[in-house]
């Protein structure tokens, strides 16, 4: 995309393997990376930004993912997630980056909320179970099926 490489990437992963469908979880991050270069602070004198930072437990892996772009203003907050809805005129985006977010998390039994200000940035939070269980609860199964 036009203006990734000016952006400044922090990423930092910390915890233990993270089991899931890898095809939504890259949909997720895609499509955020995405709008988080199209929304970018236009600015020439603030150095654009993405942090993202991932803990995985047993559990579940806790994604925060945050931007210093254009930011979602609070009246269009309520709305980001719903097919073809665009709060900015600033790219040409299809308004269905953040719907496809949304069913990627349904579809994974996670949840994601939005906090952001106008003018300042954005912040997605983003819990998804960790299907290492369900993996290792196979394991005996698999290798008595072995013998």
């Amino acid at each position: 995309l036009n203006g990734a490489s000016d952006i400044k990437r922090n990423i930092n992963i910390d915890g233990i393997d993270f089991f899931s469908d890898p095809w939504r979880v890259s949909e997720i991050l895609r499509n955020l990376i995405s709008n988080a270069i199209k929304y970018r602070n236009l600015d020439l004198r603030v150095q654009s930004e993405i942090s993202i930072k991932i803990r995985v437990d047993n559990l579940r892996a806790d994604i925060s993912f945050t931007d210093n772009g254009i930011g979602i203003s609070e009246e269009n907050l309520t709305r980001v997630f719903e097919m073809f809805y665009r709060a900015s005129e600033q790219s040409d985006g299809s308004g269905i980056g953040l719907y496809i977010v949304k069913n990627a998390v349904d579809k994974l039994g996670g949840k994601i909320s939005v906090q952001s200000k106008a003018g300042i940035g954005t912040r997605f939070h983003i819990i998804l179970p960790n299907k290492v269980n369900n993996i290792v609860a196979k394991i005996p199964h698999l290798i008595t099926n072995r013998t």
